[in-house]
């Protein structure tokens, strides 16, 4: 009798808790499904060389690099597959030169970038304000960088990297950058701790364009060992006098070349270093004149390090071989 009283309870506990599951599954399907709400959106902002806030859903997928030194890094972090357009200055790497132009640096292609339809367009500080202003109203995101000091270049990297979702090859980029930079500065002060070797930079010798303070170049001169004739200068890309020049009286000239071309600007020097007044300056006497091509010393991109080494060559002569790329012109022969 117990035995059936026993198994008489168990079925009905096991029946009371198949309705009881029952009535609750009924229920949850007669109850509204609740969503849990999408999360939000995490804006990536960053602030450009305008003091402008650009606000961006997602890091950019689609490019134009309208700056050669960003176009450089970009290529050296292997990010270059999400360049859809670039500047027709920008030329290196070779492999640059299968990305479509959309403009130059004085002049857009405005129906071109907009065809592309860029997640972003990276712009210099130095292009036409009114053809920036003109993407944005079209709605463009627009982001425009400085690229003119090691500061500047640092702090457009950080931006670089935080656009294109790149924030640590960024940082190993400008750690390597400033090791770099280190070791030929820390090279020089151990052997030569005395004063500055006065250093030209030369970008044209009929008007004797060159740089002055607060740019990469003039950097660069100074981790080299060198002294810029032109850093009293009030702007930042000046054009010197020849008075200016012999009153400088540099002991290094360095002048900026077409690497494909430097015949031309050979013949060039050698008239001028032969006239009167060339030939009282005290770099032409001493047969100090080297040429370096143009691009090392106008694109603040990574191949800075290479002119940097190339520079500090042609100052230090004694405490560094001779790199790939510097030329010196033998003003004796």
């Amino acid at each position: 009798m117990n035995k059936i009283s026993n198994s008489a309870i168990g079925i009905v506990f096991v029946l009371i808790l198949t309705v009881g599951w029952w009535a609750c599954r009924n229920k949850e399907k007669d109850s509204p499904t609740e969503v849990d709400p999408e999360p939000p959106v995490q804006l990536i902002e960053v602030q450009d060389a305008r003091e402008k806030t650009i606000s961006f859903k997602r890091s950019a997928i689609k490019v134009v690099s309208l700056v050669p030194s960003l176009t450089e890094y970009i290529f050296q972090i292997d990010k270059e597959h999400l360049l859809v357009g670039r500047s027709e200055w920008c030329r290196f790497p070779v492999e640059a030169l299968d990305i479509k132009v959309a403009g130059g640096v004085d002049e857009l292609d405005e129906a071109t970038i907009l065809a592309m339809r860029p997640d972003v367009v990276l712009m210099s500080k130095m292009m036409n304000e009114g053809a920036i202003e003109s993407l944005e109203l079209k709605e463009m995101k627009v982001v425009v960088f400085d690229q003119q000091n090691w500061i500047s270049i640092q702090s457009d990297l950080e931006i670089l990297g935080r656009i294109i979702d790149s924030t640590g090859d960024v940082k190993t980029l400008i750690g390597w950058m400033a090791g770099q930079q280190k070791s030929v500065n820390d090279q020089i002060n151990e052997s030569r701790p005395h004063e500055g070797v006065r250093t030209a930079v030369l970008y044209d010798l009929d008007n004797l364009y060159t740089a002055g303070p607060d740019t990469f170049v003039d950097e660069m001169i100074n981790l080299a060992g060198g002294d810029n004739i032109a850093n009293e200068e009030e702007s930042q890309w000046p054009t010197l006098s020849l008075e200016t020049l012999l009153g400088k009286q540099p002991e290094v000239i360095i002048i900026a070349i077409d690497a494909e071309n430097p015949t031309t600007m050979s013949e060039l020097v050698r008239n001028f270093s032969t006239s009167g007044n060339w030939s009282h300056l005290e770099a032409i006497r001493d047969n100090r004149v080297y040429m370096i091509d143009r691009d090392l010393l106008t694109i603040p991109g990574p191949r800075q390090i290479l002119a940097l080494r190339q520079i500090a060559s042609a100052i230090h002569p004694d405490l560094f071989e001779k790199p790939v790329g510097l030329l010196q012109l033998d003003l004796l022969k």
